[in-house]
């Protein structure tokens, strides 16, 4: 296969923090690659009896480096406890390790991975896979349920950032030539698994977990298998946690086939039951599973065979989008909790899709179904003794009938699979009012003010640019008589919500204090002075027993004096402070910062600063500052410079210890450290004293509402609709007005994205995201045109960061290219690449090149005729793309070539918009001077310009895919 693209992003330091019991060594063997790889066989010896000898250092975990395999043999002999093994980029073949017990890492670059091509582990413990890739490739003769990644008999194992990745049959001369082969990843009798933030892809099954206790299966993304994405049986203790899955791949059925052979495609596929695959302590929590452009599959299918039950499954706030009936099947459980689940139907008919349903055996014992949305009166028609309530009925089929998507979802319409931003809840739906379904359903919200509580419903008229301010759903504080009495209990109030400084760095002192409602307390003791991090023989932190009032606060700010250190040499980018998977604070090697956090919904919400200077040598006031449901910033010397909306609280993260410096061998910026306080603010509106008043559709008695949008215009009641036209962070100011006299007053601030998307400052060398009338460095370079075939790494733009133009109804990517004079060989090559949606390139003959995927299956091609790529002079290509009309290429503004195209942009597979030629591809031999991505087209694109443009080339437009 083509080199693979790495999985879903991850801090690339984020090892595993394990405490493994030593169980000795007895043999690790790396075999060698298939043929024609060039790689050695190596066997790691057995050392005398006992596993790897604990670190000197716990704190410090030795680093080894290796190119290959025989490297990596070596380097697992040598390891002490912590020992993290640095992968290089490149082939590593079969890995076979058995009877071996430590506590090792190994570590890859993601966007330059160490590949597998088989990974068996027998009895092995305490390994960390973090970045790497696992790649199968198919050979004509393997069996359907091959594994060629299997974990038997081990524990301790974690699997982190990685990319697993399947490999079609062929050859085989049946239906199923073409589709996904073997098994992912396959564990089976082992404990304590853990498979994080990965993506699995393109197998039969991607992953299969077999009688296993303590599994956690979190944040992953699982797409394009052929059946089954988790088919797991006889588990205990385990979490399936916020994983994206969907667009099942699955094979037709051959004309004459008995209807139900073949395949039996599941997100979640429980096998055996009761005695035969005993299950306790199950919980499936916010996924989101999606039928996207894929085949059906049923959804979480937990069926029981025989009398003995399933005991505490636990499923909730997951959403299911799909054709089949079985949305969750649950057979015989004792203690049984379904609530808050979304079911919807992936199509508005059902001439060849079934509504999705939530079947539950009613023969269950202390049961509690409660808050779910479902496509079938099933959920509303619950035995007598369970706990039950607020389940509702959507349905998309009737229009006249009740519970009609449109009336629940106001920006519902077209394609429904794949969609799932369109299943928005309407403030005013009975579903909405009732708190029914899953978090996907409902808008981001803004909480502010110390005593009203007021929420925003984003988006929910329909229109990327309006917002609907909805206080319906408010609490109001109580209304005060004014007097000695009111302002006494006013500042017992505010004396209770007073800032908590809970750790601070002492440089006088030389002391990192740990504040606890008991005492103060000395976490690590340096010499008097600023804290120089790279210097620091051992990185401090905070245990994660000492962490709970971090993690349960809704506001915190983390205040330090950072600067570069004089007699630092050399690169000075490192990490300042990490919790991983919570929150890290990084500098630059321009001295800019980064600021990480993760929100408990999976997303990875990032901050860059532009003019931090913390590289100039001086001393800076820096602040990071986080608010739950609100923002999360960064200010340098009393200027904020970053800020970011947010919705959700942070994620608790993974990691034992919260570190000051590099975290898991990660490299510490090269600077000091004076002061830091890591305070945490008055939880704010979660405690304000006010009381929640039902409010009805008129203005409750005793209060006025009064919104002032911040361009001039005003407007009055518990509601408001306005409509910003110009992109950026515009501040609503809410003052609410008692009849009592008290005045409270609550700030919103609403982003509008405006229409573009991406670009590139080639006098900076940034490639930008530069929505919301700001600007965030997605890629820093050296300033001047990027050479495409002199590319340290290539260019990636993360998915996360195109999403509005894959959802895009219309959208332009311009970019403006020159042949470089200095090339010898063909000019032809790649430019951009959004892998399995569209290539935009350039011929030898200096002629554009598209290849674009529309969502109905169609590949459609255009190439130019008459560009003149080749002739030195800069050009402006254009691609203008507007789903369900037309295609055109155009340079220098003249349509070159068109296409009619009947859907919207297939999203592809790739994690991110490559830059450059991928997988091994050649790139353009040329320079690329300007790039931007435009969510409005500006002109109307016209069938007169498609005729035009078929006039100047020859060829059909488009072919099938």
């Amino acid at each position: 296969m083509p080199a693979p693209e790495a999985g879903p992003a991850g801090d690339l330091a984020g090892a595993a923090d394990a405490v493994l019991q030593p169980l000795g060594i007895a043999e690790a063997q790396v075999a060698s690659a298939p043929a024609g790889t060039a790689i050695s066989t190596a066997t790691v010896a057995a050392p005398l009896p006992g596993a790897p000898a604990p670190s000197a250092d716990p704190a410090s975990p030795a680093q080894i480096t290796v190119s290959d395999a025989a490297g990596l043999a070596a380097a697992l002999a040598t390891a002490v406890q912590g020992t993290v093994i640095r992968l290089e980029g490149g082939n590593y073949g079969d890995f076979a390790l058995a009877d071996y017990a430590g506590r090792v890492t190994l570590l890859s670059d993601p966007a330059d991975p160490a590949v597998f091509s088989t990974v068996q582990f027998r009895n092995v413990s305490g390994i960390t896979f973090d970045g790497v890739t696992f790649d199968y490739t198919y050979t004509p003769g393997d069996a359907e349920f091959y594994r060629p990644f299997r974990f038997t008999g081990c524990s301790e194992i974690t699997v982190r950032n990685a990319l697993v990745d399947g490999d079609r049959a062929h050859g085989r001369g049946d239906e199923k030539d073409g589709y996904g082969n073997a098994t992912g990843l396959r564990f089976e009798q082992c404990e304590t698994i853990r498979i994080l933030d990965s993506e699995l892809r393109g197998f039969k099954d991607n992953l299969q977990l077999s009688d296993i206790r303590d599994v956690v299966v979190s944040g992953n993304e699982i797409h394009h298998m052929r059946e089954d994405a988790i088919e797991f049986g006889r588990l205990t203790d385990a979490l399936f946690e916020n994983n994206y899955l969907h667009d099942t791949d699955g094979y037709p059925l051959p004309e004459g086939a008995k209807a139900g052979s073949g395949d039996h495609p599941d997100f979640f596929q429980i096998n055996g039951g009761g005695a035969r695959s005993p299950c306790e302590n199950l919980v499936i929590r916010g996924n989101l599973m999606d039928q996207g452009s894929g085949t059906g599959a049923q959804g979480i299918f937990l069926t029981n065979h025989d009398d003995v039950p399933w005991r505490n499954i636990t499923i909730e706030d997951n959403m299911y989008i799909n054709d089949r009936a079985n949305g969750i099947v649950v057979g015989l459980t004792d203690g049984l909790v379904v609530r808050n689940n979304t079911i919807l139907h992936a199509f508005w008919d059902t001439e060849n899709s079934f509504p999705p349903t939530i079947r539950l055996d009613r023969n269950s014992t202390d049961a509690v179904v409660t808050g779910n949305i479902a496509g079938s009166p099933a959920i509303l028609n619950l035995p007598d003794h369970w706990q039950t309530g607020g389940n509702f009925l959507l349905q998309s089929t009737d229009p006249d009938a009740p519970g009609y998507y449109a009336a629940h979802f106001p920006g519902i319409a077209g394609a429904l699979g794949g969609n799932p931003g369109k299943f928005l809840l309407d403030p005013a739906s009975p579903a909405s009012l009732a708190g029914a379904g899953s978090p996907h359903l409902y808008a981001s919200s803004v909480e502010a003010s110390d005593v009203l509580i007021a929420r925003i419903a984003v988006g929910a008229t329909g229109d990327a640019d309006r917002f609907v301010f909805d206080a319906e759903d408010s609490s109001l504080p109580e209304l005060r008589v004014a007097g000695p009495a009111a302002e006494q209990e006013a500042e017992q109030e505010q004396e209770q919500e007073q800032e908590q400084e809970m750790l601070r760095f002492d440089a006088a002192q030389g002391d990192l204090i740990l504040r606890t409602e008991a005492e103060e307390r000395v976490v690590a003791d340096f010499a008097p002075g600023a804290m120089a991090l790279r210097g620091l023989e051992t990185a401090p932190g905070v245990l994660r027993e000492m962490l709970d009032p971090l993690l349960d606060a809704d506001a915190f700010r983390i205040d330090m004096m950072l600067g570069r250190d004089p007699a630092a040499t050399g690169g000075i980018a490192g990490e300042v402070m990490r919790l991983d998977r919570a929150f890290r604070i990084y500098v630059t090697e321009k001295g800019e910062l980064d600021f990480r956090l993760k929100t408990e919904d999976g997303t990875w919400h990032v901050l860059k600063t532009s003019g931090a200077g913390i590289a100039d040598g001086a001393m800076h006031a820096v602040s990071v500052f986080y608010e739950e449901n609100h923002e999360i910033g960064i200010s340098v010397d009393g200027t904020v410079l970053a800020t970011a909306v947010i919705a959700g609280e942070m994620s608790h993260g993974v990691s034992e210890r919260m570190v000051i410096g590099g975290q898991y061998g990660a490299t510490p910026f090269a600077g000091l450290l004076e002061d830091l306080a890591l305070v945490l603010e008055p939880g704010g509106l979660q405690d304000a004293p006010a009381v929640a008043l039902a409010l009805a559709e008129a203005t409750p008695a005793g209060y006025d509402f009064l919104w002032d949008f911040g361009d001039g215009s005003q407007a009055q009641g518990l509601s408001a609709v306005h409509e910003f036209d110009v992109p950026g962070y515009h501040r609503v100011t809410l003052t609410v007005s008692g009849s009592d006299g008290s005045v409270a007053t609550t700030d919103y601030t609403v982003g509008v994205a405006g229409s573009d998307l991406i670009a590139f400052d080639a006098a900076a060398g940034d490639f930008l995201r530069v929505s919301y009338g700001e600007t965030e460095i997605l890629a820093d370079l050296d300033p001047g045109a990027v050479d495409l075939r002199d590319l340290d790494a290539l260019i990636r733009i993360q998915r996360s960061d195109l999403q509005p133009m894959i959802d895009a109804e219309e959208f332009r990517l311009d970019v403006t290219l020159r042949l470089d004079p200095t090339e010898t060989g063909a000019m032809g090559g790649e430019v951009v690449r959004l892998d399995r949606s569209f290539v935009l390139g350039v011929s030898d003959a200096g002629e554009v090149d598209l290849r674009l995927k529309t969502t109905d299956g169609i590949w459609h091609r255009l190439v130019t005729k008459g560009a003149g790529i080749g002739d030195g002079e800069s050009h402006e290509v254009s691609l203008r793309f507007d789903a369900g009309d037309l295609l055109e290429l155009a340079v220098d503004d003249i349509v070159l070539a068109a296409s009619t195209v009947a859907g919207g942009l297939e999203p592809g597979i790739g994690s991110s918009l490559v830059i450059g030629g991928q997988y091994g591809a050649r790139a353009f031999g040329g320079f690329l001077e300007d790039m931007a991505i435009d969510l409005q087209i500006e002109e109307e694109l016209s069938a007169q310009s498609f005729e035009t443009a078929a006039a100047l080339a020859a060829g059909d437009w488009a072919f099938a895919g």
